[in-house]
């Protein structure tokens, strides 16, 4: 800009301001607050998305289990000749299938939907005659008698996981009548 003072001309420049500099760190700093807030919500969705994937395997691996345990209450109930016949007795291994609407005991594991498998084995029960209760007791127990009514079920249910091999494992006794 010229201006004339005392017939003088002298070429004035405006001032520049600082704010022209300030926008332009103010932007990056944004850009770079963003890009943090940007990150850290991918990061959450993606682990609750892992943790979901996770949450929905226990689950079903929770589901075949009991499945497995109401199996067995049916058979308790209809047909206890296939628990106590000894063809599950540990160290060997079945499963309940359900064939023509009634459940029967399978040896061997069983290959469920979704990379699943499952098996169930049953042990002897011991009991402390010495006691009025008949309390169960471990094998090795005094006066620990064989109680040949009862037997323990061990159903357990296997699957493959992003932390490695995962089960689900219930403990139930079953009684013939």
């Amino acid at each position: 800009m010229i201006s004339i003072h005392n017939n003088k001309a002298s070429l004035h420049y405006p001032e520049a301001t600082t704010h022209s500099g300030f926008m332009l760190v103010e932007a990056l700093i944004g850009i770079a607050i963003g890009a943090v807030f940007i990150v850290t919500l991918l990061s959450l969705v993606i682990r609750s998305s892992a943790i979901a994937s996770t949450g929905q395997a226990r689950l079903s691996g929770e589901l075949y289990a009991k499945e497995a345990v109401e199996a067995l209450r049916d058979l308790e109930q209809s047909n206890s000749t296939a628990i106590f016949s000894g063809t599950c007795m540990s160290p060997s291994t079945c499963h309940p299938e359900n064939l023509t609407n009634a459940w029967q005991l399978i040896t061997g594991n069983e290959t469920l939907p979704g990379g699943y498998s499952r098996i169930l084995y049953f042990e002897e029960v011991y009991r402390d005659i010495s006691i009025a209760s008949r309390p169960i007791v471990a094998s090795g127990t005094p006066s620990a008698t064989l109680d040949t009514q009862t037997k323990k079920a061990i159903v357990r249910t296997t699957w493959q996981d992003r932390g490695g091999v995962r089960n689900s494992e219930y403990e139930i006794y079953v009684y013939q009548f």
